[in-house]
């Protein structure tokens, strides 16, 4: 039953029956022109003869009373069986919460709810279709939005499809690249892509991405491992993950290796999170974030990085940057362990505001410099960077390199800034 408002209820029907026969009362005395007599008024009879003509006009005056009473009290009668009648009509939608209504209360303006009904919510529950996938076509053929797939098997070779390289299905399609076909998802929503410890997807393809992403919204990745399938002496052209135009995205406790080019690429995306995940072995990037907004890193691992080599005799190239950050805004990097890599920086950063470092631990890397900042804004504190190299790399741009306190830090400040996993505890 819906919610109703009580007043008019009590309004037409009093708690008390006194309180009822002062309403008739109020009611009779203000189509009469005056006050009806109450329960205790007394009315005297002509006793004697003299008095008899007066009292037959008191008489015809008390009938006439009478009679406006007994009418406005057959009106109101009326009125009320009425409004028993809707009210009940009303209540018929759910015969329970009669039982089960809350006393009334005496305050003024109180709302009383069927305690029978749930509480409402902002948006219907939320309806997920579970289906457990064995091969890589029982994967694709279970895609479609409010989806939950989990992924039984050990490892899911796409290349190995049965529709590869064809048109794919509704939410999927095979995107063409310069050596083989990439698997492309597209308008889902609520999507839920789920492995165990020991789940593999891979590619064979050097150029494709292992899985791009595109105008998404609530898409979840947890539990796996992902990456181009190993060859010698082969670098990659292609990301393990490529989101763009996506909304709410989360890449949770997988593994992301190369020899992609970088493990997460993203770019016009907004609220992506990448959490407890492990990137490593990747030939150019762990992370690339271009004209993103509201992301969190955190907790994850970036390792061993541009140390692929073409030849045993040719030194590996070296990554670019550990995490690129291009005319973002809203960004927040924690708690991450950034070791083991040859990069040219762990922090690039241009064009982009409101970018905010904290617990980061940086060792034993071959770095050109800790941080490439120019035209953007930064805050830095509770990390540690062991690093006895150059520092920063800065342009003739302007950039602002803050503590959490607001204040205005450079090379020195960032040098002895020591690891605290925690700097928002009290």
């Amino acid at each position: 039953m819906k919610s109703f408002d009580r007043r008019l209820q009590k309004d037409l029907f009093p708690k008390t029956p006194a309180a009822f026969r002062e309403t008739v009362s109020r009611s009779i005395g203000s189509v009469c022109g005056q006050a009806a007599p109450s329960d205790n008024t007394v009315v005297r009879f002509p006793t004697t003869e003299n008095d008899a003509k007066p009292a037959r006009k008191k008489t015809n005056l008390f009938t006439r009373i009478g009679t406006v009473a007994v009418a406005a009290v057959l009106v109101i009668s009326l009125l009320a069986v009425g409004t028993i009648a809707v009210l009940a009509r009303r209540t018929t939608t759910n015969p329970a919460a009669s039982a089960n209504e809350q006393p009334e209360s005496t305050g003024e303006n109180v709302v009383v709810s069927d305690p029978t009904e749930p509480p409402k919510a902002s948006a219907e529950p939320e309806t997920v279709n579970t289906v457990y996938a064995a091969t890589a076509d029982e994967f694709l053929a279970a895609i479609a939005p409010d989806t939950e797939i989990i992924l039984t098997r050990e490892t899911y070779n796409l290349t190995t499809a049965s529709d590869y390289g064809a048109d794919g299905g509704q939410y999927y399609t095979w995107k063409a690249v310069e050596d083989g076909y990439e698997l492309v998802l597209h308008d889902l929503d609520n999507f839920r892509l789920i492995g165990s410890e020991n789940t593999q997807i891979l590619t064979d393809p050097r150029d494709a991405a292992v899985i791009r992403v595109g105008n998404c919204t609530d898409i979840t990745f947890m539990n796996f491992t992902a990456g181009h399938k190993l060859l010698p002496y082969v670098l990659c052209s292609g990301p393990v993950l490529e989101l763009s135009d996506c909304t709410n995205t989360r890449i949770e406790n997988c593994g992301l290796f190369g020899c992609g080019r970088v493990g997460v690429s993203a770019s016009g995306c907004s609220g992506l999170s990448v959490v407890g995940c492990d990137i490593y072995e990747c030939s150019n990037e762990g992370i690339d974030l271009f004209e993103c907004r509201n992301v969190v890193i955190d907790a994850c691992k970036l390792r061993d990085c541009g140390l692929r080599k073409l030849s045993d005799d040719v030194e590996p190239y070296g990554a670019s940057d550990m995490v690129f950050i291009g005319e973002c805004e809203h960004i927040i990097i924690s708690d991450c362990d950034v070791y083991g890599n040859k990069a040219c920086s762990v922090i690039g950063c241009a064009g982009s505001k409101d970018v905010i470092l904290y617990g980061m631990l940086v060792y034993d890397n071959t770095l050109d410099d800790v941080i490439s900042i120019e035209d953007a804004e930064m805050t830095v504190f509770g990390c540690e960077f062991r690093h006895s190299g150059d520092f920063l790399y800065k342009t003739s741009y302007p950039y602002t390199i803050l503590d959490q306190f607001g204040n205005e830090i450079g090379e020195t400040e960032l040098r002895e800034m020591q690891l605290e996993r925690d700097p928002y505890a009290s």
